[in-house]
């Protein structure tokens, strides 16, 4: 288990709040309070350039597809649609094309066919 999850298990039940990170003194968090306080200080001590929080999605993003992860699980993982996510990331995808037929050529040698070498047909899939 992630060593975030391990974490999270390991903190005390609330019962004065149903909320994960509540605010100090209860409710919700103020976005651009805890910006200022805490997620730029953080990103300096760590040496990263300044940036929002929402660059956390473009890099899990990236790394899910860097991954192997397909377009389209990608898309119901952030909650938007394969267009959306093939107009934002699909240029990360370049290589989709010879990993579809290493995936296609895989299975086929276990049933002892040959059916997406591009040698064997010359043309694009």
């Amino acid at each position: 288990m992630g060593s975030g999850i391990t974490a999270y298990e390991a903190l005390p039940p609330r019962l004065d709040t149903p909320l994960v990170f509540p605010a100090p003194q209860g409710g919700h968090i103020g976005l651009d309070t805890w910006r200022t306080r805490e997620w730029y200080p953080a990103l300096e001590a760590a040496g990263i350039a300044k940036r929002g929080p929402y660059a956390l999605r473009h890099t899990f993003a990236t790394e899910a597809l860097a991954a192997g992860v397909s377009t389209f699980e990608l898309a119901r993982l952030m909650g938007t649609s394969v267009a959306m996510i093939d107009r934002t990331y699909g240029h990360l995808a370049r290589d989709s094309e010879e990993s579809i037929r290493a995936r296609l050529d895989a299975r086929a040698e276990r049933s002892g066919d040959e059916v997406a070498s591009a040698s064997a047909s010359g043309a694009a899939l």
